[in-house]
């Protein structure tokens, strides 16, 4: 996911994330000291305007929605056409 976001925002000032997420089995530890995964966090942050993801991770969202200033909802798998309508909406 790293390189597509890197690339996206080479040619982009801003962008919408829609994270759709099946199968998901958890997230490692590991992942928090990667290089690359911390390095195009920082730069999202800078440059995200909307993000969507999966409803599981509402809870998430609401605890650190005040640490960014990004625009966040949630939806279920079977919302997906209104997810896609939201985050193309700007």
């Amino acid at each position: 996911m790293e390189r597509r976001v890197n690339a996206a925002l080479d040619t982009q000032d801003r962008i919408c994330l829609l994270q759709i997420m099946t199968g998901y089995g958890g997230a490692r530890f590991g992942a928090v000291l990667d290089g690359e995964a911390a390095g195009v966090t920082m730069r999202l942050l800078k440059h995200l305007r909307r993000k969507g993801g999966p409803c599981w991770a509402r809870a998430m969202i609401e605890l650190f929605k005040w640490t960014t200033p990004v625009e966040e909802k949630t939806f279920a798998l079977e919302e997906l056409p209104e997810a896609r309508r939201w985050i193309d909406a700007i």
